[in-house]
């Protein structure tokens, strides 16, 4: 993916639907972080690197391969297809985002709204019967897709090994979600010794979700989703949490000790990868997986890919050089707006409850 639609990315990553309520200052929205350090999670061992075979008969361990919204360069996003499509082509887990309808319903969809579909609507203020027989406008017109069909899909043994990364978006209460979220898996029976929750890794960007998907989802693991290293810190400090990153904020030198760090706890994920200079930066460095848009591309990537090769002056090429240089500036002077409109760590009343009962404990 070439560094200016990275910058989509960013922007379209960020386009969150904000809680309607009061202004709060800055410093109110990290007073959540500091009681994250009480939370201890499952280290996912099912999203840390894998060997891989290569062309010479050999196996090398490297970065997983996982589908961005599916095989999103070539197929619509989110949709059964898209995530069919990424298997075949050699992804070993997808990345997919949730939302609810208004009655409850789990989707898969990016977005707040029903755009792709032709309708200007927001999910939350439909119900999943209006909107079941909603197909993208865009050939080859693909239904809306629910969680409830993915799991389903994952459940077919020639499945069995794949997972999924839930990015769970800050639109509407996070105890609500959270909640849903849970229940959804629970009605979808996991196929004999392979349970949900070592098959599903729950992505959060807010310090408020932490601790809601400890109380709802017991034994599930969580990874921090972002691209600001500073709020990653806060965010990971909950045991054995770990991080799915930006890849221009990964190749920052001020992000190398922090990567090292969390080797150790949790996976090291960085996202969206289809540029191979970047893609083997994320093998040498040792990640566990890359979240890209093309995998079929990244899976033949690594049938010839060396990892023991002499590594060259510049960890990426130039190109890349000055770009994680543009980002870094830009992500550090944006963020304060980004929190500020998301309110992304703003408390909540069922964090604040799910935190009292764990202080009484």
């Amino acid at each position: 993916m070439a560094a200016s639609s990275d910058l989509k990315v960013l922007a379209d990553e960020s386009t969150v639907i904000a809680p309607a309520d009061a202004e709060q200052s800055i410093n109110e929205l990290d007073r959540p972080t500091d009681i994250l350090k009480d939370y201890t999670f499952p280290i996912p061992q099912f999203a840390k690197a894998r060997s891989w075979p290569t062309a010479d008969g050999t196996e090398r361990r490297l970065p997983q391969i996982i589908a961005h919204r599916g095989y999103k360069s070539r197929f619509p996003e989110n949709s059964l297809l898209a995530f069919e499509e990424a298997i075949k082509a050699g992804a070993t887990a997808l990345e997919t985002d949730v939302r609810l309808t208004k009655d409850e319903v789990v989707v898969l969809e990016h977005h707040g709204d029903l755009k792709r579909f032709g309708h200007g609507k927001k999910i939350t203020d439909c119900t999943w019967d209006e909107i079941k027989d909603f197909r993208t406008v865009d050939p080859p017109h693909a239904p809306i897709c629910r969680l409830q069909e993915l799991l389903e899909f994952l459940r077919q043994s020639e499945n069995a090994n794949i997972w999924v990364l839930l990015d769970i978006k800050l639109a509407g209460r996070a105890e609500d979600v959270i909640r849903v979220l849970k229940s959804t898996i629970d009605t979808a029976q996991a196929p004999p010794g392979r349970p949900w929750n070592r098959r599903i890794l729950m992505g959060t960007w807010a310090a408020r979700q932490i601790p809601l998907v400890a109380k709802h989802l017991p034994g599930y693991s969580t990874i921090h989703i972002g691209y600001h290293l500073g709020h990653a810190k806060q965010n990971v400090q909950a045991l054995y949490m770990g991080v799915a990153l930006m890849i221009y904020t990964a190749l920052a030198p001020s992000s190398r000790r922090f990567i090292e760090d969390r080797k150790t706890k949790g996976p090291v994920i960085a996202w969206p990868v289809s540029e191979t200079d970047q893609i083997e930066w994320c093998a040498r460095s040792g990640l566990d997986g890359v979240i890209t848009d093309d995998p079929e591309a990244m899976a033949k990537l690594w049938e010839r890919f060396d990892v023991g090769a002499t590594r060259p002056i510049l960890p990426v090429s130039v190109r890349s050089c000055l770009w994680t240089l543009f980002y870094y500036f830009w992500v550090n002077s944006m963020f304060w707006l980004f929190r500020k409109v998301t309110h992304l760590d703003r408390d909540e009343e069922g964090t604040k409850e799910s935190v009292d009962k764990k202080k009484e404990a």
